[in-house]
């Protein structure tokens, strides 16, 4: 059947640009760096991609008449000049492709829920002693699109732990309305942010509050309900998933030798919340979403670029 033939001929042509443009977007530069060292060492197997298009076998583009009459001699350096400024110009195109893509699926929200996929994150817990101080780095993770605010509420033993400073300076936030603790109520109250394009990384440290410890016991940290994360998508919308807890085992100061440790102690990882991702519905829309989200994390990374505005 012909019909059929040319549909699923038109089909694979769309479907191959498609995944081209997007593998250029992301790879262009090296594909152009790696044309450049390709002629560097090996001048005479480099192809021209302009006389590739010509009609008769043995034509030479423009920029390699000049000086070469077959397809086989060196390439001259405009050509290869031409060659890379093409290829640069390809992924140009292809990365303003995927911005565009990128807002307009953003716009259009294709998750048909926003996915609560960001939890705090505590670091492995060790025993102290009575006396001591001690940081406890809260970070979050589970980042899958740029946040701009954290709203973070904890409460802790004010019998057996309190508050001596919480540090903000390796803090991916840039702005605190808020970082004030009671160690009357066990308290901490932390509220930041920073301004557009947001934080989007896998990981990023938000605040550290060092704890002075008091007296022997188990000091339980518990983030509170109220606690939310907002995503940097217009609406506000909160993507905290859970609230996590944790404990320091607090030994007397005569104490010697190591004591017993809670659980979430022993298991030799950080802690997360208890609660699981939900399964990602990756309905095609939202699927091209997050492929275009990992390439213009990719080039912020690298450029340090503010795609969003």
């Amino acid at each position: 059947m012909p019909g059929v033939k040319i549909f699923l001929k038109i089909t694979f042509f769309f479907l191959a640009s498609y995944v081209l443009l997007h593998i250029m977007a992301l790879l262009g530069i090296f594909v152009a760096a790696g044309y450049l060292s390709w002629w560097f060492f090996a001048p005479q197997q480099t192809p021209c991609f302009y006389c590739m298009r010509q009609k008769k076998q043995g034509d030479v583009c423009r920029f390699c008449k000049p000086k070469r009459d077959t397809v086989f001699e060196t390439l001259p350096l405009l050509s290869v000049l031409a060659n890379v400024g093409g290829i640069l110009v390809i992924s140009a195109i292809s990365v303003g492709v995927v911005l565009g893509e990128a807002k307009l699926l953003f716009s259009l929200n294709p998750f048909s829920a926003p996915e609560k996929t960001v939890t705090f994150l505590l670091p492995r817990k060790q025993e102290y002693t009575v006396g001591e101080t001690f940081p406890m780095k809260v970070e979050i993770t589970g980042i899958h699109q740029p946040i701009n605010a954290v709203e973070a509420d904890l409460s802790f033993d004010p019998k057996i732990l309190q508050v001596v400073k919480i540090d903000t300076s390796n803090s991916f936030a840039t702005i605190f309305v808020s970082r004030t603790y009671d160690n009357l109520q066990g308290l901490i109250h932390i509220v930041g942010g920073l301004p557009n394009p947001g934080f989007f990384e896998k990981k990023g440290g938000l605040v550290t509050v060092y704890f002075g410890s008091l007296s022997p016991g188990v000091g339980s940290i518990a983030f509170l309900p109220q606690s939310v994360v907002l995503a940097n998508d217009g609406k506000g919308t909160d993507v905290l998933k859970d609230f996590p807890t944790t404990q320091y085992f607090i030994r007397p100061a005569s104490t010697q030798g190591t004591s017993p440790q809670p659980l979430s102690q022993r298991t030799g990882q950080s802690v997360l919340g208890a609660s699981t991702i939900n399964n990602e519905r990756l309905f095609p829309l939202s699927l091209l979403y997050l492929v275009d989200n990992f390439i213009i994390s990719f080039w912020r990374t690298v450029f340090r670029i503010n795609f969003y505005k």
